[in-house]
């Protein structure tokens, strides 16, 4: 490896597989390599057959072809990814890169991370100190206390002056307070938002405490979520457990969540569920495998049966032998029996769900109810909302009316229009006054304006939040359309977003489209979900990618499996490839036969060809990916989690970043000290500090005045200031 210039010079890299940066007017070449170039000034990168991601936070263009990786960028700095399938995060004007390792480093103030022989993740936001030794596992800290984690495979969150730790247990931990989170012989999480105590014995579960309780979990596999003054116990369960308010959350033999946000009380038995409560009233879950959610004064409750239960007012919301999950926004009623299904209200209305599957919302006096059918009903006004036996969901926001025949799908309403679904399998959403109609087609459809949406032979979901017109041809996918524009789906099986006057268009693709502007959004043969470009939550399940664009650009998806992302007015394009791009700025984003996420924060342009990866983030929200490899975070002030994957270490504030035997990524956007010992990583430093890699096979960056140095290895250095590499 050989480099030529430090500053605006030119940098070369012959046979080795490594990665090259330039934050100058320079130029930045990387042939037979397998690598990423990343150029944030006037310059010019590109790397051929290489598997890498590219990135351009100026007026430059990147390009990456054969590379497996991911890029992230939310700053003025850069993101990396060698041959590895992981995700790299930047919430400053740092950079963030992950090779070949499997793990990922969190820290977002002066504290000190830490990841000896173990693939995990590590949090701090705060000026604590964060280490993970011979564990699988991800700690975060967002304040002044410590995260550790020992022999096990966990998260920790500290968001106060507390402490974390995490022994022989996979599991994570959050704190938000001045309390202290312990994880011990257990898999789960804990989370305190409070100055109460969380402690995770020998369960794999997950604990939330926002407020002066005390969160436990025995041997269970949960997560409990404790927001007031209450207490939150976890016993041989595997479930969640959350409490916003003064009340007390407990699960016992049962594998669950439980939620309360207020002064009631949440309960979980032999089953496997989840409680919401956000009033005084009380959440119950006995041998069932649910999720009950309860937002006013009401009651919830779920005996045997499997499902979730959503409350938002006074009314009471009860499942029986069921798996379903049940939603209630004002005081009517929800029930579900022998139902596998989800009910949602949000006004004096009636929900009940019997023999079905499936899922009802209300959002007024109406009525919802779901026979012999698996779906999902939501009403918003004074309509009436049916399904038969049909599996499907509905959706009406006015005075409309929403049937759903044998068909197995959700219909969404939103005005005065009506929605109808015959033998399909599907969804529909319509926000103004016009109508949407499924047909024998397995789809989703969403209008949010005057317009219509219809669905035919194909299965997917169409949104539209404007006056355009969304169609679903012979394809299985969903559209989003939130401006005056038109949204298509043909034979694909992909999700569309539009929220600006530009149209969006799947073709035989498995995608998720996403446009915030007045672009255009196109998926082709490709399986994928997309997301939300504002302040929500974006999520990504069996999918292969997500795309997004939050500006007038233009996202597309050929035979790929990808997510897209563009932030500005650019355009983001995604071929026979399994990768997520994301732009910025007014670039343009493409991914051809390459599983890779690209990032594109200026003008330029991004590219990635044969790559698999997954990319995030335009907003505040958080995005999440499970299939797969890794999940990328973040771009606002948004959490973000990374489950079965094999991690990312980052940090944003003075902290220190340390990566002993293990394949991880250090990050440090600081003052502070990145290093990596015999390991196959990469080590990032944007301010004053020192990275160093010794035997091992990784990349160096240093944007400030540091030093970095590289020994007997293949990789990259990087620096962006007066330093050294």
């Amino acid at each position: 490896m050989s480099i030529s210039h430090v500053i605006r010079g030119l940098l070369y890299v012959r046979p080795v597989d490594n990665v090259m940066f330039h934050c100058g007017r320079g130029l930045l070449h990387v042939r037979p390599v397998d690598s990423v170039m990343f150029h944030c000034g006037r310059g010019l990168l590109q790397v051929r057959p290489v598997d890498s991601v590219m990135f351009h936070c100026g007026r430059g263009l990147l390009q990456v072809r054969p590379v497996d990786s991911v890029m992230f960028h939310c700053g003025r700095g850069l993101l990396q990814v060698r041959p590895v399938d992981n995700v790299m995060f930047h919430c400053g004007r740092g950079l963030l890169q992950v090779r070949p390792v499997d793990n990922v480093m969190f820290h977002c103030g002066r504290g000190l991370l830490q990841v000896r022989p173990v693939d995990n993740v590590m949090f701090h936001c705060g000026r604590g100190l964060l280490q993970v030794r011979p564990v699988d596992n991800v700690m975060f800290h967002c304040g002044r206390g410590l995260l550790q984690v020992r022999p096990v495979d966990n998260v920790m969150f500290h968001c106060g002056r507390g402490l974390l730790q995490v022994r022989p247990v996979d599991n994570v931990m959050f704190h938000c307070g001045r309390g202290l989170l312990q994880v011990r012989p257990v898999d789960n999480v804990m989370f305190h938002c409070g100055r109460g105590l969380l402690q995770v014995r020998p369960v794999d579960n997950v604990m939330f405490h926002c407020g002066r309780g005390l969160l436990q979990v025995r041997p269970v596999d949960n997560v409990m979520f404790h927001c007031g003054r209450g207490l939150l116990q976890v016993r041989p369960v595997d479930n969640v457990m959350f409490h916003c308010g003064r009340g007390l959350l407990q699960v016992r033999p049962v594998d669950n969540v439980m939620f309360h946000c207020g002064r009631g009380l949440l309960q979980v038995r032999p089953v496997d569920n989840v409680m919401f409560h956000c009033g005084r009233g009380l959440l119950q879950v006995r041998p069932v495998d649910n999720v009950m959610f309860h937002c006013g004064r009401g009651l919830l409750q779920v005996r045997p049966v499997d499902n979730v239960m959503f409350h938002c007012g006074r009314g009471l919301l009860q499942v029986r032998p069921v798996d379903n999950v049940m939603f209630h926004c004002g005081r009517g009623l929800l029930q579900v029996r022998p139902v596998d299904n989800v009910m949602f209200h949000c006004g004096r209305g009636l929900l009940q769900v019997r023999p079905v599957d499936n899922v009802m919302f209300h959002c007024g006096r109406g009525l919802l109810q779901v026979r012999p059918v698996d779906n999902v009903m939501f009403h918003c006004g004074r309509g009436l909302l049916q399904v038969r036996p049909v599996d499907n969901v509905m959706f009406h926001c006015g005075r409309g009316l929403l049937q759903v025949r044998p068909v197995d799908n959700v219909m969404f309403h939103c005005g005065r229009g009506l929605l109808q679904v015959r033998p399909v399998d599907n969804v529909m959403f319509h926000c103004g006054r016009g109508l949407l109609q499924v047909r024998p087609v397995d789809n989703v459809m969403f209008h949010c304006g005057r317009g219509l949406l219809q669905v035919r032979p194909v299965d997917n979901v169409m949104f539209h939040c404007g006056r355009g017109l969304l169609q679903v041809r012979p394809v299985d996918n969903v559209m989003f359309h939130c401006g005056r524009g038109l949204l298509q789906v043909r034979p694909v099986d992909n999700v569309m977003f539009h929220c600006g006057r530009g149209l969006l268009q799947v073709r035989p693709v498995d995608n998720v489209m996403f446009h915030c502007g007045r672009g255009l959004l196109q998926v082709r043969p490709v399986d994928n979900v997309m997301f939300h470009c504002g302040r929500g939550l974006l999520q990504v399940r069996p999918v292969d990618n997500v795309m997004f664009h939050c500006g007038r650009g233009l996202l597309q998806v050929r035979p790929v499996d990808n997510v897209m992302f563009h932030c500005g007015r650019g355009l983001l394009q995604v071929r026979p490839v399994d990768n997520v791009m994301f732009h910025c700025g007014r670039g343009l984003l493409q991914v051809r036969p390459v599983d890779n996420v690209m990032f594109h924060c200026g003008r330029g342009l991004l590219q990635v060809r044969p790559v698999d990866n997954v990319m995030f983030h335009c907003g505040r929200g958080l995005l999440q990916v499970r299939p797969v490899d890794n999940v990328m975070f973040h771009c606002g002030r948004g959490l973000l989690q990374v489950r079965p994957v094999d991690n990312v270490m980052f940090h944003c504030g003075r902290g220190l970043l340390q990566v002993r035997p293990v394949d991880n990524v250090m990050f440090h956007c600081g003052r502070g000290l990145l290093q990596v010992r015999p390991v196959d990583n990469v080590m990032f430093h944007c301010g004053r500090g020192l990275l160093q890699v010794r035997p091992v096979d990784n990349v160096m960056f240093h944007c400030g005045r540091g030093l970095l140095q590289v020994r007997p290895v293949d990789n990259v250095m990087f620096h962006c200031g007066r330093g050294l590499l």
